[in-house]
């Protein structure tokens, strides 16, 4: 099995203006669905998944911390918006 889509969805909310998920679908069918964890700037969260997003296509989801590794290292700055890409695609995984 390998990872064959990353998607970004913004879905409206009233307090914040939307949540940012991320969702990852494989070649066998199976979909996973991730929450940003930010509460601030997520228009700047859904551009750092959108730009990582590219590094998990064909990939295997069941390595779950591989891929984290992965994903994180592929930054040069590690903060609050990183931090919670990073919470939308290990809840997705």
């Amino acid at each position: 099995m390998r990872i064959e889509s990353v998607e970004v969805l913004e879905v409206p909310f009233e307090m914040t203006g939307f949540h940012t998920f991320v969702q990852i679908r494989t070649d066998s069918g199976i979909t996973g669905l991730g929450q940003s964890g930010g509460w601030g700037f997520q228009r700047a969260v859904g551009e750092i998944i959108r730009e990582l997003s590219p590094l998990l296509i064909g990939q295997d989801p069941y390595r779950i911390e591989h891929l984290w590794h992965l994903l994180y290292r592929a930054r040069p700055f590690r903060g609050n918006m990183l931090s919670s890409a990073m919470a939308a695609f290990d809840n997705a995984l």
